[in-house]
């Protein structure tokens, strides 16, 4: 059975301290739960010794203990003082009933009214790795959400039917806390450096070049980066990517321009007429969004400004979203979201059997998509 399911939580009170324990706690039995069934054990095979649990989680005997005891009354372990610690008869109804597995997809909206999420898309990748996937959605406000995402990993890691979670767009905090966590994640997206997580993206980098050399072979000497207002990893490496083709272009240092739009503006298009009112014509917008560029052209005419002899319009369409009437980043043939989302499953697949994948990031290259002009047609 497949099915997509899409949330938007409310805000919720920060954790108290007589909250936090039992979440650590259950994450950790959580973690042992998935060894349990990534070395395949079943009821009556011996288990770790709280000791050697200890090392394996990465915590002190005591709380590796209270961890186990947990399992415990679920029936995922049997203890006995004397004789050691034994996989419990639980163990073979998580068995019979992992044969559906389910992907927590986690994204979070901070800047994008229009966000839309192609679940299509991503079940088919999915599914060409699990036969019988079900997804289940998180659409997060970015406050709040770290307690957000910790309140649903510790109950997704006590979930037998666990396939993994796939995180796009988070934060550095979300990314860490993930990668600490001993479940199957893959990063949809830029990972921080520093943290120690499998990623499939698109080239951000090469992203940024043609982005700006599209707008800079078009004639444009002025450009103008109109991005998220929180910026992420991808952000970062687009702008290092406009910035060396400026540069390689002989462009001067202020050539380029950063213009950031507010968390979710409720008017896209005055947003736009702010940043329209301050540019010195003719100057190429290079928008990180497909509704950056509808806004921007919306703008662009109710101030009577001509496209593309004023204004130019260049995107980024690595969401493939289309039908705009302007250049175009892309990712190239062969390098779509469900093609992406397939190599994401592969992923999650090698580390529920207990491997890292190799490589541990797949870098999806992209390519311009110049707009047909009426010449052309």
């Amino acid at each position: 059975m497949v099915r997509g399911k899409q949330r938007i939580p409310g805000i919720k009170a920060m954790p108290t301290q007589s909250t936090v324990q039992p979440t650590r706690l259950s994450r950790l039995a959580g973690q042992l739960a998935q060894d349990i069934r990534r070395k395949g054990l079943r009821s009556g095979d011996p288990y770790l010794t709280a000791e050697a649990a200890a090392n394996f989680l990465g915590v002190s005997r005591m709380t590796a203990n209270r961890a186990m005891n947990v399992l415990a009354e679920r029936e995922l372990l049997v203890r006995h003082g004397s004789r050691g610690t034994f996989v419990g008869p639980a163990a073979e109804a998580v068995s019979e009933a992992s044969v559906g597995k389910c992907i927590h997809y986690i994204t979070f909206v901070d800047d994008n009214p229009t966000i839309h999420v192609e679940l299509g898309e991503i079940l088919a990748g999915l599914e060409a790795v699990f036969p019988d996937v079900s997804l289940d959605t998180h659409i997060v406000p970015l406050r709040n959400a770290m307690q957000y995402v910790q309140k649903k990993l510790a109950a997704a890691i006590s979930d037998s039917s666990l396939g993994g979670i796939v995180l796009t767009l988070g934060p550095r905090s979300v990314q860490q806390l993930l990668a600490d966590s001993g479940v199957p994640v893959v990063v949809n997206g830029s990972v921080y450096p520093g943290i120690r997580l499998p990623s499939v993206e698109v080239d951000q980098l090469r992203l940024g070049q043609l982005l700006a050399e599209m707008a800079i072979n078009a004639g444009y000497r002025r450009l103008m980066f109109v991005s998220r207002e929180l910026w992420r990893r991808g952000d970062n490496l687009a702008f290092d990517g406009i910035q060396e083709a400026a540069h390689a272009a002989g462009l001067g240092l202020n050539s380029v321009q950063i213009r950031n739009i507010p968390t979710s503006p409720t008017d896209l298009a005055n947003e736009f007429e702010h940043i329209l009112s301050e540019v010195e014509a003719p100057c190429a917008l290079l928008c990180r969004l497909p509704c950056f560029a509808r806004a921007a052209a919306e703008a662009a005419k109710r101030r009577g400004l001509r496209i593309p002899e004023d204004i130019g319009i260049v995107y980024d369409d690595t969401v493939q979203e289309g039908g705009l009437p302007f250049d175009a980043v892309r990712p190239q043939e062969g390098c779509s979201l469900r093609e992406q989302f397939r190599k994401i499953g592969q992923m999650l697949t090698e580390m529920s059997a207990g491997r890292m994948p190799d490589p541990m990031s797949v870098v999806m290259p992209v390519e311009a998509v110049p707009m047909v002009r009426t010449s052309e047609k």
